[in-house]
């Protein structure tokens, strides 16, 4: 059996969620753990992009492919180790 609910806030789209591995993930579905690293690179991505408009510098493309660990101790704690961010960034000086 595969656990899975929605995610719905305030009129924006519904996203089907659904558990980790250890606890009957659906792969074709995302899940909390995914959700915090996209959240954290995308936050990554947003300041990147301030920076490089205040300093004048033109972001032509920007692709990200963030990794991290998900560890998880004896009393069943989870955390994130090793997150790493893999940027391509294609700029172009004013």
């Amino acid at each position: 059996m595969t656990e899975v609910y929605n995610v719905e806030i305030n009129n924006k789209i519904m996203i089907k969620d659904t558990f980790d591995k250890p606890y009957r993930e659906d792969d074709l579905k995302h899940n909390p753990e995914g959700f915090l690293l996209t959240t954290v690179a995308s936050r990554h991505m947003l300041l990147h992009l301030h920076l490089c408009a205040d300093a004048g510098v033109i972001v032509l493309n920007y692709k990200d492919n963030p990794t991290g660990i998900l560890t998880q101790n004896e009393k069943l704690l989870k955390q994130f180790e090793n997150q790493k961010w893999r940027l391509k960034i294609k700029i172009c000086l004013k």
